[in-house]
């Protein structure tokens, strides 16, 4: 009988023990999630420094909680402290190491605030792998790439970019500085063209077409382009560069227009002073053209320093 009632007796102990156990691990459970709760209040209001309390209280109590990490290297990355950040995007990727937002926040602190552009692209990588239609994950590789003067595996994945989300402009205008670095004139028409496709009222899309025209020596188109700009935001660079293009195009007086009005915006712009007067030599104004060179032959700056022997040789 004895030996009956103490075996009930030792096993309500160990039910309680049992008990009081899982009510504790409850308990510190509901009070992590307390102050996790804490911190993205104090976050919702600014106040990231209390926030970062609540969100290593909530670590502290639930170490295999995903989210307290998370905030909390958000709230680091917004104190411009990236290396706190990376460490708490270090341990959510340990807890769920397939999970593609992690690698792509880590990657992007790593680039942006720490220059580790080859950090970040390994981060862009795993992404990649995980997700293999991941836009976002190309683009910012790309703009790794270019940091690390790999034009193009950048080009490669700008284009990967555009095949995913073909109305993304930022990924055009980036393809399309990248082929300017190799010369290649054609395609960064191609890309602009297709951004003002897509942002027909751009007039920075429209001079860098325009510009482009220009290197390519198609001086009609860049007039066009050039025209639309200078009707919605009149200035200096572009009169100058369209003036250039009617030089060569060999109307004068157009050209001249364009340079006086980069005068007006620049007084001190040699080249507009030296190219109106090779405009006005054109015309027959050699008056005016000798002016023009005299003004420059004063100062004698490269490469127009020839324009003392021209106005000397003017008759």
């Amino acid at each position: 009988m004895w030996i009956v009632i103490m075996r009930w007796m030792l096993v309500f102990v160990l039910a309680s023990a049992a008990g009081s156990a899982v009510y504790v691990l409850w308990n510190k459970e509901r009070l992590a999630q307390n102050f996790y709760l804490r911190g993205k209040a104090h976050s919702a209001e600014g106040a990231l420094r209390s926030a970062l309390g609540g969100y290593t209280m909530a670590i502290l109590l639930d170490p295999d909680a995903i989210d307290p990490y998370l905030a909390r290297a958000l709230a680091n990355r917004e104190l411009q402290m990236p290396r706190r950040a990376i460490a708490d995007l270090n341990h959510a990727i340990a807890l769920a190491p397939d999970n593609p937002d992690f690698y792509f926040l880590r990657g992007s602190i790593s680039a942006d605030l720490l220059r580790d552009y080859r950090g970040a692209i390994r981060d862009f990588d795993r992404i990649i792998q995980l997700a293999p239609n991941h836009a976002r994950a190309y683009y910012q590789r790309g703009l790794a790439y270019e940091q690390v003067n790999n034009s193009q595996r950048a080009i490669r994945d700008f284009s990967r970019v555009i095949a995913l989300r073909p109305e993304l402009v930022e990924a055009y205008l980036r393809r399309a500085e990248a082929n300017r670095r190799y010369r290649k004139f054609g395609l960064v028409i191609e890309d602009l063209s297709a951004v003002l496709r897509l942002r027909p009222n751009d007039t920075a899309v429209y001079y860098l077409r325009g510009r482009t025209h220009f290197e390519l020596g198609q001086y009609r188109q860049a007039v066009g382009d050039l025209g639309r700009v200078l009707a919605e935001a009149p200035r200096g660079e572009a009169h100058f560069l369209r003036g250039t293009a009617y030089l060569q195009l060999g109307e004068y007086r157009h050209a001249v227009t364009d340079f006086t009005r980069t005068i007006a915006f620049h007084p001190r712009s040699l080249p507009a002073y030296y190219n109106r007067a090779l405009a006005y030599a054109q015309l027959g104004e050699l008056d005016a053209a000798r002016a023009d060179w005299a003004l420059v032959c004063q100062r004698q700056i490269s490469p127009q320093s020839d324009a003392c022997a021209r106005m000397e040789q003017a008759p």
